[in-house]
């Protein structure tokens, strides 16, 4: 009978002590949830270098005779992108800058495009480079005997000859790509690539040129506009200096045609829709990050990635590139209110613009 009893209590104490230590692990769970920001995307921690694009360009006709002669149903539009860049860090932890510019509405095609890629050399001028050769060969004879009975005698002869040869030539310095540049997507879609040199920053103003080919009714449209700084960013612990994204920011920039009043307007309104939703994005930050988990089970299953998010991190980028006539997403619904309201008007002006590139 005390055996019994030894052993129930022996067996209470044990389970007393496993839900203590589940109860504490519970509130260590809570307690990284509590303490764990809405987004449980690994980022930078603030943006290093910042990007700032305008809102609306106007392009200007750049046809030639040529052209129009052998297509008279298109021209082509020169689009200006000046391209602004404010650097929070020393530049000598940058990498490269990438710029890449999205032809959304209508799938135009881009025909040109500048700065072109670029190779520099650190060096002043060429290379030179200096051999040299030696030959040198040595002959000799000795001889040496008994002679009895004159005696003893020795006897020896040497020649010896040395050549030298100098070759000095000049070599080409070697280059290194300092801007890259090509299209992407069957020539909807341009890219940039900059690196820094001793002689160049990459801090400032710096203007992008892209010719698109594009109906002859073509009156505006708008494309995407994303800027990327790559390098390597300091930390406390340096086992965490790794390879990253110092900078990245996502445009839509309005383009019409120069002269178009009304095509104007309307590039206008969009660009101060998109405004608007931004401005209602970082007003509501809070509630939106509330409303990505709004339980406790969600942020716990975040924790551990088995719950998605009701509103994913990157959805005002996503809503930015998305197309013209793609379907509202369904997480706008858990939106505020306001940036529902603008996230909608974003929409309805982006498919007017839009319009506008289409043959009628």
């Amino acid at each position: 009978m005390s055996s019994q009893k030894t052993e129930s209590r022996t067996d209470r104490k044990t389970w007393e002590v496993r839900g203590a230590w589940r109860s504490g692990a519970a509130r260590c769970v809570l307690g990284m949830v509590v303490s764990m920001p809405a987004s449980h995307v690994a980022a930078w921690a603030g943006d290093l270098v910042e990007f700032d694009v305008p809102r609306s360009i106007a392009c200007r006709d750049v046809s030639t005779e040529e052209f129009v002669a052998l297509n008279p149903r298109e021209r082509l539009m020169e689009a200006r992108v000046p391209v602004s860049t404010l650097l929070r860090t020393e530049e000598r932890g940058l990498i490269e800058f990438l710029y890449r510019l999205d032809c959304r509405a209508y799938g135009e095609e881009i025909v040109d495009y500048a700065p072109k890629t670029t190779l520099e050399t650190p060096l002043a001028g060429n290379v030179g480079v200096e051999r040299r050769t030696e030959d040198s060969r040595n002959a000799g004879l000795s001889v040496a005997g008994d002679w009895d009975p004159l005696g003893k005698g020795t006897g020896s002869a040497g020649i010896s000859t040395k050549e030298m040869n100098t070759v000095k030539y000049d070599l080409l310095p070697p280059m290194d790509a300092v801007a890259a540049s090509g299209t992407m997507n069957r020539r909807s879609s341009v890219y940039f690539k900059l690196r820094p040199t001793p002689r160049a920053s990459l801090e400032g103003a710096r203007e992008f040129t892209v010719v698109l080919r594009v109906p002859k009714e073509w009156r505006g449209e708008y494309v995407v506009v994303r800027c990327q700084a790559i390098g390597h960013r300091r930390s406390a612990a340096p086992s965490l200096d790794d390879r990253g994204v110092l900078g990245d920011r996502t445009f839509s920039v309005a383009l019409y045609g120069q002269g178009d009043a009304e095509a104007k307007a309307m590039a206008e309104r969009f660009a101060e829709s998109e405004w608007r939703m931004r401005r209602a994005a970082a007003v509501h930050r809070r509630q939106i990050e509330k409303q990505s988990f709004p339980t406790v089970a969600h942020k716990v299953g975040a924790l551990f990635t088995v719950v998605e998010p009701k509103i994913p991190d990157g959805w005002l980028d996503e809503l930015l590139r998305a197309n013209p006539g793609a379907p509202i997403p369904e997480y706008t619904r858990y939106l505020p209110d306001a940036v529902r309201v603008a996230a909608r008007e974003y929409t309805i002006a982006k498919r007017d613009l839009a319009s506008l590139a289409r043959v009628r």
